[in-house]
């Protein structure tokens, strides 16, 4: 594709005469591109597909909200990070208004977000602009997809993906020699963990060919391991990094239910278990073939606790909600985290001035991510929002905005699988603007995503409870993650391997 061209008006329109000429239909787009993050790319990627060559306004400062300009990067580096997206043919940095810009640059297309088709009233003279200069307007703000694809995919080399995540922690403040410096301050929290239990089994097996008596796959199994999941494995990553936790939750009464107990107790972490005769404890199978699963089983029943359980699931959470920093809902939709539970749980944090992170993990069941109130964080997927609001047309930020007005969160990270992750905080001084800062996944090559979730949720909410800042938090979370997805399995973080990986992203840092 053409290398992006940062050109002021004469050059640009001299460029595009010659082209035009030739019948190349021109498209133009317009925002303030602060932190260029995967849901830009779709939206570039979707306006270039609607002609053949893209053009893109960016902002100037007077266009920006007054209160919150000072948060905003200087238009001559936002204009220069849209120049360097190789789906971008040639940038202009603003220095009239935009109407008077479409009226100069006559676009075919003009490509603006889904949500302005609602709002159109907010871009009249924009529209007319383009009506008078024989384009068309096209809303959009491209394909919602949940897999890597090739904008931002696993293929990208992993130096590039590191440059990436430096520079958002140089742009940020955030100097990565201080990161290893959380850590050590990990050993002062407390933090409170209560969901749905679960034993994840991984069975490596051996592929013995096709079946003769039908189209499937006929496997060995070789070995079976067993590991801590769901809510416990972020009580354990808690632990392992350092910080003290007690865990609250239901088990059944079975065999698994006595494994959690001993695979707890011998992380020394204090935990408090119910037992629950109408269900097992939830078990997940996962048969693996050189490392890749290729059948997953689950040994579960979902319906709510009974009124009786929630009642001393209560009182053993109002007994050890005092005195801790945080309390963590790892809620995985299988009955435990019931709407009193939550309710409760909600009013005792904030009672006792105590922050509460959320978490609703619905990757093969249904459940509600939007369903905290008033949480310090929230780290819904893209999908488990979208299903939330019932939005699947919105861009990313769009999302994310209503996302964050729903539930009420100071602050959410919204995980984008294979692409990283988009941490959103109030813009200083703007009560209804956000501030998205994204940071790309670290690992290009994951051996098992499984946990990726819960080790970043644990890494920041101890980052947060140990006086790190929504963005320092979110960098370290996501190099927890980059840990997790490393190796097979949902295993802790110990504390020295983070700080392990922190020492060599330091190393990296000063060579690139």
């Amino acid at each position: 594709m053409t290398r992006a061209r940062l050109l002021d008006l004469p050059a640009l329109l001299s460029a595009l005469d010659p082209l035009r000429a030739q019948g190349k239909r021109v498209v133009l787009c317009h925002g303030h591109f602060n932190a260029i993050h995967p849901g830009h790319l779709r939206f570039l990627q979707y306006a270039r597909e609607q002609g053949d060559l893209l053009v893109v306004a960016v902002m100037q400062e007077s266009e920006l909200p007054a209160s919150a300009r000072s948060s905003y990067f200087p238009q001559s580096m936002r204009a220069e990070a849209v120049a360097s997206v190789d789906l971008v043919d040639f940038v202009f940095a603003l220095d009239r208004p935009v109407a008077a810009f479409i009226e100069a640059l006559r676009p075919a297309v003009y490509v603006k977000g889904k949500e302005f088709e609602e709002q159109k009233g907010f871009i009249r003279d924009q529209l007319e602009a383009v009506e008078r200069g024989g384009g068309r307007v096209v809303f959009g703000s491209g394909d919602v997809h949940y897999a890597a694809t090739e904008l931002h995919d696993a293929r990208t080399k992993p130096r590039e993906r590191l440059a990436t995540f430096l520079s958002v922690c140089r742009r940020s403040g955030i100097d990565p020699r201080r990161l290893g410096e959380v850590v050590k301050q990990y050993e002062k929290v407390k933090l409170l963990v209560v969901g749905d239990t679960i034993v994840d089994q991984f069975v490596s097996c051996d592929v013995l060919g096709v079946s003769a008596e039908a189209p499937v796959l006929t496997i060995r199994e070789l070995s079976a391991h067993e590991f801590v999941g769901g809510a416990a494995i972020v009580a354990c990553h808690i632990q392992a990094l350092g910080a003290t936790c007690t865990y609250v939750s239901v088990i059944g009464n079975d065999a698994s239910g006595d494994f959690l107990q001993r695979e707890l107790g011998g992380a020394g972490i204090a935990h408090l278990l119910l037992r629950d005769d109408t269900r097992p404890t939830t078990y997940k199978i996962r048969y693996l073939v050189d490392n890749q699963k290729v059948l997953r089983v689950s040994r579960l029943r979902q319906h709510n606790l009974s009124e009786s359980l929630e009642s001393m699931l209560i009182d053993r959470i109002a007994k050890r909600i005092r005195g801790v920093d945080a309390v963590i809902v790892s809620d995985f939709v299988y009955g435990v985290v019931t709407p009193r539970v939550l309710e409760a749980i909600t009013a005792m944090a904030h009672e006792h001035g105590v922050m509460l992170f959320g978490d609703v993990q619905c990757s093969s069941q249904v459940g509600d991510a939007g369903r905290f109130r008033a949480p310090m964080l929230v780290t819904p997927t893209e999908k488990e929002a979208r299903i939330a609001l019932g939005d699947f047309s919105s861009g990313v930020e769009i999302i994310a905005a209503k996302f964050l007005a729903r539930t009420q969160a100071k602050h959410l990270v919204l995980k984008l699988g294979a692409q990283g992750l988009v941490a959103y905080t109030p813009r200083p001084g703007a009560d209804d603007a956000l501030q998205p800062l994204y940071f790309p996944a670290l690992e290009p090559n994951p051996v098992d995503v499984a946990g990726a979730g819960d080790a970043l949720l644990s890494a920041m909410a101890v980052s947060m409870c140990a006086g790190a800042d929504l963005v320092t938090a979110a960098a370290i979370g996501t190099c927890a993650a980059a840990i997790s997805v490393g190796r097979v399995g949902n295993l802790p973080i110990s504390g020295g391997e983070l700080s392990s990986y922190l020492a060599n992203l330091e190393q990296e840092a000063s060579i690139l």
